[in-house]
């Protein structure tokens, strides 16, 4: 039943929160440190579900939250989702390991380009991957390079980091204002997840959505931050306009194409709408509460929602006031 799916990963995703990152992150702020690292296959819902249930609600005991950026990739839905704990608990920024899996022959310019992208994402403490002692046997293929003496390059390598030491000195000197918030749809996951045969398409379908709607409205140069169903109503104790998450409100909240919702959410989204906010809901409108049939969303969409097609230009339209 997609009750006892959602019921089961939320649970499976809490036992893991609270064992692990709430565990260490008290110990931490007891003695006075940030707790910091990052989590298991972060970019997408179906990872994220084999991983660790769900990546956002972890954040929520880390000091600084933290991404891993392996290679030369791009993983714009990384960076947003601890970008957005970060804001929403008023955290001092974000931690990136990154440049490893990036080969003896990544030159400044790959450094220069990856450094960017991550620091228009709200990364502010950069962790180099890694610096190796030696290169005996199998090390000199162990996820190069090495940031050390074994590369020709160390000490020229100021050129690049000093940029980004003043760069993140600015950053971290002020606070974001954030117009727009997304609801995370991880548990839409949680719904559709069963044998591959039979659920396959459907998050296939989720993790595409994801996907568009994050790159949609950051390469329209829309900034926003996921909202987290997990997190929300220890953020948020009631719906307003805009919408009080942490240290951050919301003048709009798009609904991605989710299948299912939690009923927490609603209760506040109905009482932003009320009180004059936007609700945008993309493509279908979640059929189910809390991973039961219910046509709460519906009510809610055809009363007081803007409901628009799962398309860019519609999305656009709709966020530009």
């Amino acid at each position: 039943l997609p009750q006892t799916r959602v019921t089961f990963w939320d649970h499976v995703s809490e036992l893991f929160a609270s064992s692990f990152a709430d565990t260490i992150g008290a110990w931490c702020e007891k003695n006075n440190l940030l707790f910091t690292g990052h989590l298991m296959w972060e970019p997408t819902l179906h990872t994220q579900v084999i991983g660790v249930g769900e990546a956002m609600r972890s954040y929520r005991s880390f000091g600084l939250p933290g991404i891993d950026m392996l290679g030369n990739g791009y993983e714009y839905m990384t960076a947003k989702q601890a970008q957005s704990a970060s804001h929403q608990f008023g955290r001092v920024g974000v931690l990136s390991e990154m440049y490893g899996v990036t080969s003896w022959s990544f030159d400044f310019r790959g450094h220069k380009l990856q450094g960017d992208w991550q620091a228009a994402l709200g990364i502010t403490t950069r962790v180099h991957h890694l610096s190796l002692l030696s290169l005996l046997g199998e090390a000199k293929r162990d996820y190069p390079a090495s940031f050390n003496v074994h590369v020709p390059w160390y000490k020229e390598y100021p050129y690049v980091e000093d940029h980004y030491a003043r760069l993140n000195t600015v950053l971290t000197r002020g606070k974001a204002r954030v117009r727009v918030g997304v609801i995370h749809p991880i548990e839409s996951m949680w719904l559709n997840w069963g044998p591959t045969g039979l659920s396959q398409e459907a998050q296939d379908r989720l993790d595409a959505q994801f996907k568009n709607v994050t790159e949609w409205l950051l390469f329209g140069n829309v900034d926003f931050d996921f909202i987290c169903e997990s997190l929300l109503p220890r953020l948020c104790e009631k719906g307003d306009n805009p919408l009080p998450v942490g240290s951050v409100a919301y003048e709009a909240v798009i609904i991605p194409g989710s299948d299912t919702i939690r009923s927490s959410t609603l209760e506040r989204l109905e009482a932003f709408c009320l009180s004059g906010g936007t609700l945008i809901f993309m493509g279908d409108v979640p059929a189910y509460v809390d991973g039961a049939p219910s046509n709460r969303a519906k009510a809610l969409a055809e009363a007081q929602g803007k409901m628009i097609p799962f398309e860019r230009l519609d999305l656009m339209k709709a966020v530009e006031p």
